[in-house]
């Protein structure tokens, strides 16, 4: 971890985080986020590396929970296939890391 400006700096996959974050929290959102990137690569045919969609979880994740459900569907409106189930099972795991209390980022 180093510091610029002041801020920690976090390399997570292909993201570098740049506040404090609660790391057990981040892989929470980061499994969900594998189980729906998995899905999507069913839905497009592809590997989950090789989809043509980003999707920032934590983004989402910080998004009210009526919010969510249009961002997911914003990006993925050009999908070649049905993507609900897989919408929807990531909006569930989301809901239910809130139900718990879940928060990323440090305070």
């Amino acid at each position: 971890m180093s510091e610029e400006g002041g801020a920690p700096k976090r390399s997570v996959g292909n993201r570098t985080l740049t506040q404090k974050y609660d790391m057990h929290a981040v892989r929470a959102i980061q499994a969900i986020e594998e189980k729906l990137l998995t899905s999507l690569g069913a839905v497009y045919g592809c590997d989950a590396d090789e989809l043509p969609v980003e999707i920032d979880s934590l983004e989402i994740f910080h998004a009210s929970e009526p919010e969510r459900r249009g961002i997911l569907e914003g990006i993925l409106k050009g999908a070649p296939g049905d993507v609900s189930e897989a919408v929807s099972n990531f909006l569930d795991g989301l809901k239910d890391l809130d139900s718990k209390g879940v928060n990323p980022v440090l305070k």
